[in-house]
């Protein structure tokens, strides 16, 4: 079929509370000895139409087509993988303050489907080990969109296995070198193939990040910077290429909540 001049995307979302103790409540909360444990979450349907390309469960932007290029036009979708379960505890303690634990998933692992760990974390005293978004993001700034990946150009927001420590305003963490940023691979000079094929990308020590965030006034702000090793084995020549990276990162926002 010839394609319109236009593409877009109509997306209806209908929500409704998982987990309901009384009432509006969106969360049940009871104890457990001296341990307080609350759970929550949400079951949420999305209503999507395509108008031309078939976007998938999220706006996959390769999908899109281009002016010139044809094919099957309209789209219609129904999905509840969004949907989402959360506990967390809260447990005092004799020395430093409780303990916090969470543990949260979706249904949206492997496209979709699937369970999927979001969050799995305890704090005490400052100190956070688990897995959540790294350190080296900021919520400053970002825009809520409909569509569950979110805008272009938008910081990232991987959710990462992490040794965190918190004073303030100021954090700092260990984190999954097998991740952030992604993987290093050794160029082949002088070749057609741009990629040594038996390269494999090295980690051999944690990504180190740091954020600062505070605000002043009605400006809140954060700064924010990785450093990692990047490292790749080539098998054929047993041989070993490693180097240093960096990255840094700036957020404001005027009356952000």
């Amino acid at each position: 079929m010839k394609n319109k001049n236009f593409k877009g995307m109509i997306v209806s979302s209908v929500s409704g509370l998982l987990l309901v103790a009384a009432g509006s409540t969106s969360a049940v909360e009871f104890d457990v000895g001296d341990t307080a444990v609350k759970l929550s979450g949400y079951a949420k349907l999305d209503l999507i139409y395509d108008v031309d390309s078939d976007l998938g469960n999220l706006i996959t932007h390769r999908n899109i087509r281009l002016d010139k290029q044809n094919g099957p036009d309209g789209h219609s979708r129904m999905q509840a993988i969004q949907s989402r379960l959360r506990v967390s505890t809260l447990t005092p303690t004799t020395a430093s303050g409780p303990v916090k634990t969470v543990i949260e998933g979706d249904f949206f692992g492997n496209g979709g489907g699937d369970l999927r760990l979001r969050h799995a974390y305890g704090v005490w005293n400052g100190i956070l080990a688990g897995q959540t978004t790294t350190n080296f993001t900021s919520f400053l700034g970002f825009t809520p969109t409909i569509d569950f990946l979110g805008p272009l150009g938008e910081g990232n927001l991987s959710r990462q296995a992490q040794l965190r420590y918190t004073a303030g305003d100021f954090s700092v963490a260990l984190e999954d070198p097998g991740s952030l940023g992604g993987a290093s691979t050794i160029l082949a000079a002088q070749s057609p193939e741009p990629i040594i094929p038996n390269a494999s990308s090295q980690n051999n020590i944690p990504d180190l990040t740091l954020r600062y965030e505070s605000s002043a006034g009605s400006i809140a702000y954060a700064t924010s910077a990785v450093v990692r090793q990047l490292g790749v084995y080539d098998a054929d020549t047993d041989s070993e290429e490693k180097a240093f990276g960096y990255g840094v990162s700036l957020a404001a926002c005027r009356t952000c909540t």
